[in-house]
This record gives C-alpha cells, structure tokens and sequence, in this order.
C-alpha cells in the first residue's frame, strides 16, 4: 500500500459495514479517506480516525452527488481512489402490487445511478494530476446470478449489480481509448457477507439473524482485505474483476 500513502480517497456507503471497514482500513494505512454517507453521527464516529474526513451525501440525489464533489475539489483539489460502495436492497418482489415506484427507483439510484455519477466528477479530479487512480466497485454474486423469488426476494437489486458488472468493463474500456493506463478499476464481487442490508432491506430482524447463523457469510473486514490487496498490485496489474466467497457457498 506504499503507493497510496498521503493519496486521497472517496468511499460512499461509509457509515456501516462495508463502506466503513474499507475507510477505516485505508485510513489506517495512512489514506486520507473522505468517507461518503447520509448517517452524520455514524460519519462523526469514523472520523475519530485522523485520517478520516466525513462529508454528508445522499448517493440518490444526483445534486447531492456533485455538490460534495465540488466541496472535495475547493477542499482537498483532487483524488487518487473512488470506492463505488453505497448500495440497497428493498423486500418483495417486482409483481408486488404493494411496492411503490419509489421503492425500485431508489435502489436503481443508489446502485448504479450513484455510481455512475460519483465515477465520472470522481474522475474529473482524477484528470487534475498525473498520478496512479483506482476505481473499485463493489458488487454482489446477485450481479452473476438471479435469485428464486422464495429467497428473500429482492426485485431490481440483481438486475443493479448486472448492470454495474458492464458499467465497471465500459469504463476500463474508455480509460483504454484515452490511453489512461495510470488509472485502473475493478470490480469486486462477495458472496453473503453479514452487514446491515439485509434488515434495512425490510426483512424482519429474526429472519436476518437465522440466515447468518445458518448460512455460510463473509464479514466486511474480508472484503476490506481484499479492497487493499487489490490497491496494492503494481500499476502494470490491474485485477478487472474479483469474485469472493466463503468455502462452500452453495450459490
């Protein structure tokens, strides 16, 4: 991780699970982290990290998205890492007459619309300097597969991590065209990791809780891990894609 050291990086979706493992992990290895969310008080207990800066964003509202990018641009002049981690999941299915439009836009918003956007202002301060940039997405094994509806039914979500699956190959193509080799992105994908998506997804709490305990899952730290091996490959490698799953994962 030497080459990042006193680099600057945006994680979205920082206040919990994920987001917050890989902030605080790259902080820890001297990153300074501006750390992306809308929970002021879990960014507030990030920051208590030196290296840690929070910033309130909404990743839903596009107007939200480019202030704060202008606020890192006058505050900070450029970036080196984008971590595209803010996601949801919403409960029911898509012929669920009950769902509201907002409950499928919404999760379209944040993973993908979000990422697109934070993609391109984040490499508006990316162009600013000639040194190493990294792009990191986090995905889902949903982006390779598709649920039954039985299990824990998830709507547009899969269909999400699908689209941000060739999103992440598109833009390795365009940096491709403009000969940009210095900036690199990957796409990390999990299996069932134990954060707080599931419950915020609606599912009822002792649901949530019996799946992990019966289910085989990874924890945030383990794909924080390999958010900085994947940093810390030198500019010649870039690791396009990377799938991760506990041993004997049966999806």
């Amino acid at each position: 991780m030497d080459l990042w050291k006193n680099k600057i990086a945006v994680v979205t979706g920082a206040s919990s699970g994920i987001g917050a493992q890989i902030a605080l992990d790259l902080a820890n290895s001297d990153v300074k982290v501006i750390a992306l969310a809308r929970r002021k008080e879990r960014l507030d207990e990030l920051a208590k990290n030196s290296n840690i800066y929070p910033l309130v964003c909404d990743v839903s509202d596009q107007k939200s998205i480019e202030e704060t990018f202008s606020s890192i641009q006058k505050n900070f002049g450029k970036i080196h890492i984008l971590i595209n981690n803010a996601g949801r999941v919403r409960d029911g299915t898509i012929l669920d007459m009950s769902k509201s439009n907002d409950d499928f836009r919404g999760t379209i918003d944040v993973n993908l619309t979000a990422a697109v956007i934070c993609t391109r202002e984040a490499f508006k301060l990316m162009e600013t300097h000639e040194e190493p940039g990294f792009i990191i997405n986090i995905n889902s094994v949903l982006g390779q597969m598709t649920p039954q509806a039985k299990f824990l039914p998830s709507n547009v979500y899969p269909a999400t991590k699908h689209a941000l699956k060739n999103f992440t190959e598109t833009i390795r193509l365009e940096l491709v065209a403009k000969n940009l080799k210095r900036i690199r992105i990957c796409n990390v994908t999990p299996g069932l990791v134990k954060t707080e998506i599931t419950e915020a997804a609606g599912h009822p709490k002792e649901l949530c809780e019996k799946i992990y305990k019966s289910s085989l899952h990874l924890m945030p730290s383990d794909i924080s891990a390999a958010v900085l091996y994947i940093l810390s490959q030198p500019n010649f490698i870039n690791i396009t894609e990377l799938t991760i799953k506990p041993t004997g994962e049966t999806f």
